[in-house]
């Protein structure tokens, strides 16, 4: 084997990330709802990709939760019931609660300061128009819960956090905050930023636990989720971006 030459297995793992990122980003931002057909033929040929790599490409997003897989009819975006969402809060509560205690005990001053200025952004989205309002909370959101997880000096907890946090953001929660559920949430982030500066496990954790009990129901009142009765109408994706560089299919 010359030494331009790639592996055809290194070739093969590479396009299975390739395929594994561009539909769970798709999925986590919304643009595959539960219920969408991921078609295997149509992914590899918008992808540039065999079929292969965009068959473990699926498997990994149904370990992660995010895929179901039928026999006989193909991968689906994973539908959400009212057991999934308890799932899901329950265990970021019980967990994300106990990363903040962490993250207490050892952040430094960079990443406080990181954090109260994302309030500050936060709050000042929450006061624009709610045009375009719910995708820059997300973001912001979810940047101020990442930089928890990486503060809490707990990289496993913090794998598994992360994972349940990108589930919750498939529900898009913040379209269905009322106003004053919005500042309630706002509330929460600023005394969390407070526990942090005075080092305080045991308030930081109290105050993650009531900020997700507080979006758990939130999101249980939600439209963007299935009664458990429903049965998710299969939906094809549409304008599936073409991937950066391609693979040679095998």
């Amino acid at each position: 084997m010359g030494p331009d030459k790639v592996p055809a297995s290194a070739q093969e793992s590479d396009a299975e990330s390739l395929v594994y990122r561009s539909v769970r980003k798709r999925i986590v931002d919304g643009e595959y709802p539960g219920g969408t057909h991921l078609s295997t033929e149509s992914l590899a040929s918008s992808l540039g990709v065999s079929r292969t790599p965009v068959r473990g490409a699926l498997r990994r997003l149904q370990a992660e939760g995010l895929v179901e897989l039928h026999v006989n009819r193909g991968a689906f975006v994973a539908s959400w019931t009212r057991t999934d969402v308890d799932e899901v809060f329950n265990l970021r509560v019980l967990l994300e609660g106990h990363a903040c205690e962490h993250a207490a005990m050892r952040i430094g001053p960079e990443a406080i300061a990181r954090m109260q200025a994302l309030c500050a952004s936060m709050d000042g989205v929450a006061a624009a128009s709610a045009a375009g309002r719910s995708d820059k909370l997300t973001a912001l959101n979810e940047e101020f819960h990442r930089l928890i997880l990486q503060e809490c000096g707990q990289p496993r907890l913090a794998n598994i956090v992360k994972t349940l946090v990108d589930l919750s953001m498939v529900m898009r929660t913040f379209a269905a905050y009322s106003r004053e559920e919005l500042m309630r949430s706002m509330d929460h982030h600023r005394e969390l930023v407070a526990a942090f500066r005075s080092h305080d496990p045991g308030w930081a954790g109290s105050v993650m636990r009531s900020h997700l009990s507080a979006a758990h129901q939130v999101t249980l009142r939600s439209q963007f989720i299935a009664d458990d009765t429903r049965a998710a109408t299969p939906r094809t994706p549409t304008g599936i971006a073409k991937a950066t560089g391609s693979f040679k299919r095998s």
